[in-house]
């Protein structure tokens, strides 16, 4: 298995996989008028990013950039210092990320989630299980779930 695969992705892939998680990153901040802590060799300008509508769902594509940036990361092909930058706002971008970070996004648990101030915008008290909101990755427009939304970009 090993053998057809790199030991490493080339440093353009790697910095490739950084500028459009940070660009991700940066979207899902604007959206929730989040400051962002940044590396000091980031050459980052995300000022005029409310102008720009890429996606109707930030939130998802950035978590599901990440799941997939995780896999690389478990096959050892992603940099250092990717991995170490992905996780760098996890505890200021919401529950939902760090639990990504963290691996544990498929555990089941039954303590409420704890959701950060600026998620508050997506409060559904029809929804309301065991996580005091309803996140905008709970459903889809096709009303899939979130784990189906995994799934299937695990298949891509």
């Amino acid at each position: 298995f090993n053998k057809h695969l790199p030991k490493y992705l080339a440093d353009n892939a790697n910095k490739a996989f950084l500028e459009v998680f940070l660009l991700l990153e940066g979207l899902y901040a604007d959206e929730f008028d989040l400051r962002l802590e940044r590396m000091d060799d980031e050459d980052v300008n995300f000022n005029d990013l409310s102008d720009i509508e890429l996606f109707q769902n930030n939130e998802k594509e950035l978590l599901l950039f990440t799941i997939k940036l995780k896999a690389l990361m478990k096959l050892d092909l992603l940099s250092s210092k990717v991995v170490s930058r992905i996780s760098l706002n996890k505890d200021i971008i919401g529950p939902l990320f760090m639990k990504v970070i963290d691996n544990s996004i498929f555990e089941t648990s039954d303590a409420p989630v704890i959701v950060p101030q600026h998620a508050s915008r997506n409060l559904n008290p029809s929804n309301e299980q065991n996580v005091h909101t309803h996140n905008s990755l709970e459903e889809d427009n096709n009303n899939n779930t979130f784990s189906e939304m995994i799934e299937q970009s695990s298949e891509l």
